[in-house]
């Protein structure tokens, strides 16, 4: 059992000739007569349907329901978009009432060149699946291959909502180059002022900024799923905001001060779990990769 998931088995609510939004599945009976609630636990997954178990024949009213019969189950789609290293994956369910999304990162604007790659940026595929609303943004961390191409991607897509650990506290300030032998501390800025760029647009649009500092979950709605945020642990994540604060309020720092700010980035990425049908998938930022950077 993985510590912090929700609780499983929740009760699905189906009611007669309605295509059912419930907290659970989606179902579409095909008894003409309501149908009271019943205990569902998914299990296996096969192909583009789920096979249902925990309660087969279930007695309702004076009639029997097969559960197996006329369920249609809202798949869940996780697109790894090829934008070489660093990440953008975007998470959507839905049907033709509509769709839920989550993009987690957005990759780099410049791509490595390489011979017959099908690398894209992030915003080409987008574009390319014609979205231009996404309900969650999920920001892990301010590394340059996760936030470059969120620049080019918020100005054709709007955002419900933006999680992060942390925001500019003033997003038209731009942070000054600090020159620096240490690569790190270098680019601090530039990484910096990408994410005050966006978050300028973002106001503009009025998206919600949701600063994670606590274990957060997200409910999926109609899905038998959520999405557990994991914060930071430890006082690192509040001595890396106090830098960028001081950094955009022009306070001058000592170099060790913005280099450790710099590369603690790692260690302080938000990391997801994806709850479905009784499986787990973990998106982990560069949280796996914070040895490497000390």
């Amino acid at each position: 059992m993985l510590e912090g998931l929700p609780e499983k088995g929740p009760l699905l609510e189906c009611r007669h000739k309605n295509k059912i939004a419930c907290s659970g599945f989606r179902l579409v009976p095909n008894s003409k007569r309501s149908i009271k609630t019943l205990p569902v636990v998914c299990s296996s997954q096969v192909g583009d349907r789920l096979r249902v178990s925990g309660v087969r024949d279930e007695d309702i009213g004076n009639t029997r329901l097969s559960l197996t019969d006329g369920i249609t189950l809202l798949m869940l789609k996780i697109h790894f978009f090829n934008v070489a290293e660093g990440d953008a994956i975007l998470l959507e369910y839905g049907d033709k009432t509509g769709t839920f999304r989550v993009l987690v990162d957005a990759g780099r604007s410049d791509l490595p060149e390489s011979s017959g790659s099908m690398r894209h940026t992030a915003d080409h595929y987008l574009k390319k699946m014609h979205i231009n609303f996404i309900d969650i943004l999920v920001i892990t961390h301010f590394h340059v291959d996760h936030i470059q191409n969120l620049s080019e991607i918020i100005k054709t897509v709007h955002f419900g909502s933006i999680f992060s650990t942390y925001f500019p506290p003033d997003p038209s300030v731009r942070i000054k180059d600090i020159p620096s032998e240490l690569k790190a501390v270098r680019e601090l800025p530039r990484d910096l002022n990408t994410i005050a760029e966006c978050m300028l647009s973002a106001n503009k649009t009025g998206t919600q900024k949701i600063l994670v500092t606590e274990d957060t979950l997200i409910p999926m709605p109609n899905i038998y799923g959520s999405i557990l945020i994991r914060a930071p642990k430890g006082g690192l994540l509040d001595f890396q905001n106090s830098v960028y604060d001081q950094l955009f309020a022009g306070v001058s720092l000592p170099e060790t001060d913005i280099y450790r700010a710099a590369k603690s980035r790692n260690n302080n990425s938000l990391r997801l779990l994806i709850r479905y049908a009784e499986r787990i998938t973990a998106l982990d930022g560069d949280y796996y990769a914070a040895d490497a950077e000390n």
